[in-house]
C-alpha cells in the first residue's frame, strides 16, 4: 500500500503553498493510510540518503527520510530504474541501494503533484550556489515531463537549458524569487518544443520573480521555436536585458503560440518575438494585463519594451507600461510585421511610442489595428509609422514638451499607404502635432484634436501635411485645430477638413494684346485621383472690355474643350460651369452651362475620353479677336473635387 507523506497530507490549501487555491480538507483514506503505516512500523525513519542507500531492502521496503529539505517518504521498488538513477543525479526521486544494481530496483520517492527543488538539494537562502540542485531536478522533470516547484525562497544559480520535449513546466509558489550567479547567463534556455498541429504540449512558466542581482546581460528566458508556451504570474526587476526572447523556427512549420499573462515589470527588460530570418516568421503572441514601472534611470540594453520582427497575429490586451524613463521605444515593429492588435495600451516617457519601420527584407509592418492606445511624453514621436493598412481607433500623442520632445506627435512617413485615423488627439507637443509627409497615400483623418503644440513657439504646426494631395491624405468630419494652424501646400483645409474645392483661385487674369488663345487660369489633377462615380465641378468668371471686339471663352477639361461664349461683349459679366461626371476609367460625361449676356447663355451636354490614370488640367482659355490687351479678364477659377 502506498501513502503520502504528513505534510502532503496535512497540507493548508488545494495547491500547496496557494491560499488562492482554497483549503485543503485532508482525505479519510489518506489520513488512515499514513497512520496505518507508522502504527504498524512499517515506515523506518533514516536521517540522510547515506543511511537509506545503506538498508537491507530484503528486510526494510519503506522509509520516511529526514534529511533536511529532502523529507519524505520512500518506498524500495523493484524493476529497472536505470535510466531514472542516471538522470537523478542528485537523488531527489530515485536513489540507488549500495547492494542492489539499479537495473534491479531503487528507493522511489512517494509525492503527488509537482517535483520540490527542495528535494534535490537547494538551499534557496540567495547565497548558497543552487546551480547543481537546480540542473538535477531538471534533468529528472524533463525525462518525466513533470512539473518543478519552486518554494518562497531565493535561488542563486548559474541558468539553465529545459528540455520541454514531454512538457510540464516550472512553478514559482510566494515570493520565489531568481537571480544569477554571473554576468550574461540566460535563467531558463527553452528548447524541445513539439510542433503538433493536433497533438500539442504545453509548458509553462509561472509564479517566479526574476531579479537582475546586479549582474549585466541577463536573460530571464529564452526559447528557439516555441508552440504553446506559457508565462504567467512573473515579476523582473533589477533593469534585466531581456525579460524573454522568442525565436521562431528555421524549418517550414508555423512556430510560436504564446500566451503571455499577468506580469510586473520594475524597469528595464525587452520582449523580443523574431523570426528566425527574412524568410520566416513567429506566429501568434498574445500578451494579457502587463504592467511596467520605471525607476527614473532605468537602464535599457536593446532600448525596446516590444521588440517584434516579421510576427505575425501579435495581441497586446491591457498594456501598462507606466515610464520607459526616456530609454527605450514602446512597441517597435520591423519587416514584415502582420496582424498586430494592441488594445488599452499606455506607454509613458518613451524614446518613441510606437515604431514601425523596414526592415532588411525591405517590407514595412501591415495590418496594425489600435484601439484606446495612449503615447505620453515622448521623447521624440509618440508614433513614426512606416506602414501599410493601419486603422487606428481612440489614439492619443501628448506632452511631449516635458520631455523637451523633438519630433512630431505623431509622423506618418512617406512610405506610409493606407492609414485610416479615427478619435486622435495630438497634443503639448514641442514641435508638429500631427505631420504627414510628402509621399504618404490614403491616408484618412477624422475625429482630430490637434492643439497646443509648437510649445518651443517656432514655425511648427498642429497639423502638417506637407504637399500631400487631397487625392492622398483627407481630414473629414469635425476637427478641432488649434492656434498653431496647418501646412498643407497640396490641398486646401478649411475648418480642419479638407475642402472639396480643390482649388480656388481669385487673382485676376486678363488676355494680352495677341489673337492667340492664353491659358488665363489653370489647375492640374493629379494622375490617379479620379475613381468612377466621383464627380468634377468647375466653374470660371469674369469680365470683358468697353468695345465691341470679339471675345472668346473656353473652359477645358484635358484636352477636351467643353465650349464656352464667343461674342461681342461689350462690358458684360460672364460666367462658365461645368459638371463631370467620371463613368470611366478614360470615360466621362458633363454638363456646361454659360450665363451672361442673353446672346451666350447656354446649356450644353457632351462626353469625353480623358485618361484619369493621367493628370488632367482643368483650365480657362481666353482668346482676343483683336490684338487689344484686356478684352476679356478671368477673375476666378474653382475646381471641386465630389465623391
Amino acid at each position: 500500500m502506498t501513502f503520502q507523506p504528513a505534510n502532503t497530507v496535512w497540507r493548508d490549501y488545494l495547491n500547496d503553498g496557494i491560499p488562492s487555491s482554497g483549503p485543503w480538507k485532508p482525505h479519510k483514506s489518506e489520513i488512515r493510510a499514513w497512520g496505518t503505516a507508522l502504527e504498524g512500523g512499517r515506515v523506518t525513519p533514516v536521517a540522510d540518503r547515506a543511511s537509506l542507500k545503506a538498508l537491507d531492502t530484503t528486510s526494510v521496503s519503506s522509509v520516511y527520510l529526514t534529511e533536511s529539505g529532502r523529507e519524505g517518504v520512500f518506498l524500495w521498488r523493484a524493476g529497472n530504474f536505470s535510466t531514472l538513477i542516471a538522470a537523478d543525479t542528485q537523488e531527489g526521486l530515485y536513489v540507488k541501494a549500495d547492494a542492489i544494481a539499479s537495473s534491479a530496483g531503487a528507493w522511489v520517492r512517494q509525492y503527488t503533484g509537482p517535483i520540490e527543488i527542495g528535494w534535490f538539494g537547494a538551499a534557496g537562502d540567495g547565497i548558497s550556489d543552487d546551480s547543481v540542485a537546480v540542473a538535477g531536478a531538471e534533468a529528472v522533470r524533463a525525462l518525466l515531463g513533470a512539473q518543478l516547484r519552486f518554494g518562497p525562497k531565493t535561488y542563486l544559480y548559474d541558468g539553465q537549458t529545459v528540455n520541454r520535449a514531454k512538457g510540464g513546466g516550472w512553478q514559482g509558489v510566494g515570493e520565489c524569487k531568481f537571480i544569477p550567479t554571473a554576468n550574461s547567463t540566460i535563467m531558463i534556455d527553452i528548447s524541445g518544443a513539439v510542433i503538433s498541429a493536433n497533438s500539442p504540449i504545453p509548458f509553462s512558466v509561472r509564479g517566479i520573480h526574476f531579479a537582475g542581482n546586479g549582474k549585466t546581460g541577463i536573460t530571464a528566458i529564452r526559447e528557439s521555436a516555441p508552440y504553446f508556451t506559457s508565462l504567467s504570474g512573473l515579476s523582473f526587476t533589477g533593469d534585466i536585458s531581456y525579460c524573454a526572447i522568442f525565436t521562431g523556427s528555421s524549418a517550414s512549420a508555423q512556430t510560436g503560440w504564446v500566451n503571455i499573462e499577468d506580469i510586473h515589470q520594475r524597469g528595464a527588460g525587452t520582449w523580443v518575438f523574431q523570426s528566425f530570418d527574412d524568410s520566416h516568421y513567429i506566429f501568434n503572441i498574445n500578451i494579457n494585463n502587463f504592467n511596467q514601472q520605471g525607476t527614473g534611470a532605468s537602464t535599457w540594453s536593446d532600448q525596446k519594451l516590444f521588440k517584434l520582427s516579421r510576427a505575425a497575429s501579435v495581441y497586446l490586451n491591457n498594456v501598462n507600461a507606466a515610464s520607459l524613463d526616456g530609454g527605450a521605444d514602446g512597441v517597435s515593429m520591423v519587416g514584415d510585421c502582420q496582424g498586430i492588435f494592441l488594445n488599452n495600451v499606455i506607454i509613458g516617457w518613451p524614446k518613441v511610442g510606437v515604431i514601425a519601420q523596414a526592415g532588411t527584407d525591405t517590407l514595412i509592418p501591415s495590418y496594425v489595428y489600435m484601439s484606446n492606445v495612449g503615447m505620453d511624453q515622448p521623447v521624440t514621436n509618440g508614433m513614426l509609422i512606416h506602414g501599410r493598412t493601419w486603422l487606428m481607433r481612440n489614439v492619443n500623442a501628448t506632452n511631449g514638451y516635458l520631455r523637451s520632445s523633438t519630433g512630431a506627435g505623431i509622423l506618418i512617413k512617406s512610405d506610409a499607404t493606407d492609414i485610416d485615423m479615427s478619435g486622435i488627439l495630438c497634443a503639448y507637443m514641442n514641435h508638429d502635432g500631427l505631420a504627414v509627409e510628402t509621399g504618404a497615400k490614403k491616408v484618412r483623418i477624422s475625429g482630430l484634436t490637434a492643439e497646443n503644440n509648437n510649445q518651443i513657439a517656432g514655425a511648427s504646426k498642429e497639423v502638417n501635411l506637407n504637399a500631400c494631395s487631397y487625392a492622398d491624405v483627407k481630414l473629414t468630419g469635425k476637427n478641432v485645430i488649434g492656434s498653431a494652424g496647418v501646412t498643407a501646400t497640396g490641398q486646401r483645409l478649411i475648418n480642419g477638413r479638407t475642402s472639396e474645392a480643390v482649388s480656388l483661385n481669385v487673382t485676376g487674369v486678363s488676355t494680352t494684346a495677341v489673337t492667340t488663345a492664353e491659358d488665363l487660369m489653370t489647375y492640374s489633377i493629379p494622375a490617379g485621383t479620379l475613381q468612377v462615380g466621383q464627380r468634377v465641378r468647375i466653374k470660371a468668371w469674369g469680365t470683358t472690355a468697353a468695345n465691341a471686339n470679339t471675345k472668346t471663352g473656353r473652359v477645358f477639361f484635358g484636352a477636351t474643350s467643353m465650349g464656352g461664349w464667343s461674342s461681342t461683349l461689350n462690358a458684360v459679366g460672364w460666367e462658365v460651369s461645368a459638371e463631370v461626371i467620371i463613368t470611366g476609367a478614360s470615360a466621362e460625361t458633363y454638363m456646361r452651362k454659360t450665363v451672361g449676356a442673353s446672346s451666350i447663355s447656354q446649356v450644353t451636354p457632351g462626353t469625353m475620353t480623358e485618361a484619369t490614370s493621367s493628370a488632367i488640367v482643368v483650365k480657362f482659355q481666353g482668346q482676343n479677336g483683336v490684338a487689344s490687351a484686356g478684352d476679356i479678364t478671368c477673375n476666378g477659377l474653382v475646381v471641386e473635387v465630389v465623391d
